[in-house]
């Protein structure tokens, strides 16, 4: 199913809905929402560098997946949707021909914010995820176990600098070695959640 979503060059933030039903915690949220923005946005691949948690924004955590640097990412179980910037352009899946629907009690909300360091890329299918009993993705659209609800272009221009450098990135392997477990987890949900599409 064809969509209109683009990725821009710039300050973008995507708004995720994610189901409760395996108990995450807020760190769990945040490890596997990287790996739905890994599988989820073009050309980034498996070039995960550790999340840099010293550098990154109060509630939240700072990855860097290739053109997405920095990616930020915050978790609530409250709607953010009214604090978040107009934008330039907006999507969301109400707007999408087909209904889509979470499984969830009381769903968490992920906002990833992010600057796109690439050219401008459309998204060829609405970012949705629904995985069965044995982890693998099923088509059920009115069952997901991830939603994007909300995606924004903010501006064309960055919200935060670069941070390219390997002192940089590797910074916390050394001040927070418990931490770079993440990296392993976020790894291995990458697998389990596939390859792009549905």
């Amino acid at each position: 199913m064809a969509t209109d979503l683009t990725v821009h060059p710039g300050r973008n933030m995507w708004l995720w809905c994610r189901t409760d039903r395996d108990g995450p915690t807020p760190d769990e949220v945040i490890v596997s929402a990287c790996a739905m923005m890994l599988r989820t946005l073009p050309g980034t691949g498996l070039n995960v560098p550790p999340p840099a948690t010293p550098d990154g924004p109060p509630n939240g955590s700072r990855y860097y997946i290739s053109p997405a640097r920095p990616l930020d990412i915050f978790p609530t179980q409250e709607d953010p949707r009214a604090g978040m910037p107009p934008g330039t352009k907006r999507w969301t899946f109400e707007e999408q021909p087909q209904p889509y629907a979470i499984k969830a009690s009381t769903p968490w909300y992920v906002l990833c914010d992010f600057d796109w360091r690439g050219p401008v890329t459309p998204i060829l299918e609405w970012p949705r995820r629904t995985l069965g009993p044995f982890g693998f993705a099923v088509d059920e659209p009115l069952s997901l176990d991830w939603l994007l609800v909300d995606a924004r272009w903010i501006s064309a221009e960055p919200g935060r600098p670069d941070s390219t450098t390997v002192q940089e990135i590797a910074k916390p392997v050394a001040e927070f070695g418990g931490k770079a477990m993440s990296l392993i987890v976020l790894l291995g949900l990458a697998y389990l959640i596939g390859g792009r599409g549905k």
